[in-house]
């Protein structure tokens, strides 16, 4: 079973029918990282794994979203998919072949 760690405003935008639909056909575990005044709070373990997996994927995400451009034009949703995805790769290029 693979873990994938989202923020609240993540969780929310998935919904929970998206959720559950990852859980049944991929095996996939979405959980929430807790508040800190939550009532619900997690085992201390599993703070500990979700807190720790979540910065290496904010460091990334904030890497990427340096190269973009302040606004992105296109016309269409396949348009700016594939601006998206560009940048994306030239990101991967320029941190495998530059650094």
């Amino acid at each position: 079973m693979t873990l994938v760690i989202l923020t609240m405003t993540q969780k929310i935008t998935f919904g929970n029918a998206i959720a559950s639909q990852c859980a049944e056909r991929n095996r996939v575990s979405l959980q929430v990282m807790q508040k800190k005044n939550s009532r619900r709070k997690d085992e201390p373990w599993v703070a500990y794994i979700k807190q720790h997996l979540r910065h290496p994927i904010e460091t990334l995400f904030s890497q990427i979203t340096q190269s973009f451009p302040k606004s992105i034009h296109a016309v269409t949703m396949d348009g700016f998919l594939l601006k998206v995805a560009a940048f994306i790769v030239v990101f991967t290029l320029e941190s495998a072949f530059m650094h």
